[in-house]
């Protein structure tokens, strides 16, 4: 997303970040890689996803200059209003975001606005040669397409039966040891490779909102 911001201009950005830890974590790598590509926050405010208001923080927002807002939001519900808000104080810039708002709940509480949100998910494609089976039996069984956080659970789920095929019950740190050593692992959320730390990376995409559907 920062390298977005870039390319497009944007060098003033404001950053508006939920006080949940992945919301945090979000930002804090975001405002690191924007202000290395030469970038500057000139706003930056955590909130309380609770607060169903910000209208003051926009406000302070736009008068620093802000070329573009980031939503590093909590869930869709909160994202979604912040959008709403923004737009509604007659911002017309880039407004970005996490894949927290990547949710029906998003879109209602964006209302008219939703469309006009870009943000970065992990690569998932209903239609890819890994995924399609996986999404016909989702479809089949809920009525309604999987997203990618479904897709990464069922991922995940795999990930551990074969961890626990592999090690059984008897040998510590084995599942551990199992889990760090996944590259790009095929799997229906698309490829997934776990880092030294334990950290999932995976291949990102930038997305927005068409029609009511989250689409590249």
């Amino acid at each position: 997303m920062a390298d977005f911001l870039s390319e497009k201009g944007a060098n003033k950005l404001a950053l508006f970040v939920a006080k949940s830890a992945n919301s945090q974590t979000y930002a804090k790598f975001l405002e690191e890689k924007f202000t290395e590509n030469g970038g500057s926050i000139v706003f930056h405010v955590d909130y309380d996803e609770n607060n169903s208001d910000l209208r003051t923080d926009i406000a302070k927002a736009k008068n620093s200059g802000a070329e573009a807002f980031y939503i590093s939001a909590t869930l869709g519900n909160d994202g979604g209003t912040i959008l709403r808000q923004i737009r509604e104080s007659g911002f017309g810039g880039f407004v970005t975001g996490s894949v927290g708002i990547e949710s029906a709940e998003f879109i209602k509480a964006a209302g008219s606005f939703a469309d006009t949100m870009i943000y970065s998910s992990p690569l998932f494609d209903l239609d890819g040669e890994n995924t399609k089976e996986y999404a016909n039996k989702y479809r089949a069984k809920y009525n309604k397409d999987s997203d990618a956080f479904s897709a990464n659970a069922y991922d995940a789920i795999n990930l551990i039966s074969m961890a626990i095929d592999k090690c059984g019950g008897d040998k510590p740190g084995c599942i551990k040891d199992f889990l760090y050593q996944i590259k790009d692992y095929p799997g229906a959320g698309g490829l997934t490779t776990f880092d030294k730390n334990g950290d999932v990376l995976k291949p990102i995409m930038i997305k927005t909102i068409k029609d009511g559907k989250f689409v590249p």
